[in-house]
């Protein structure tokens, strides 16, 4: 067994998703500036546009929870429209 922390992420739909991240890097949103994808990690919570892995057009996630996983693939963070603060991109 890895001794690696787990993190299991609660879907919306109540699925159980487990992630084992290996780092964790501070998101400052920006409307031009993209990183490597992993899970949002919210601290202050409120809406969240991003762009998902594989979409060619963002989304705008709304009321996301203060310390709460974002259970989908991001590759940006949208500084125009986002609400939330204190976010870690973990990969």
């Amino acid at each position: 067994m890895s001794d690696k922390k787990r993190i299991i992420i609660i879907s919306p739909t109540g699925a159980l998703i487990t992630f084992i991240p290996e780092r964790a890097v501070v998101v400052t949103p920006s409307d031009t500036t993209t990183f490597d994808s992993g899970v949002l990690f919210v601290g202050v919570g409120g809406n969240i546009v991003a762009k998902p892995v594989g979409n060619s057009s963002v989304v705008t996630f709304k009321n996301v929870p203060d310390g709460s996983f974002l259970p989908v693939h991001v590759v940006q963070v949208y500084a125009t429209g986002t609400t939330a603060s204190d976010m870690l991109i973990c990969y």
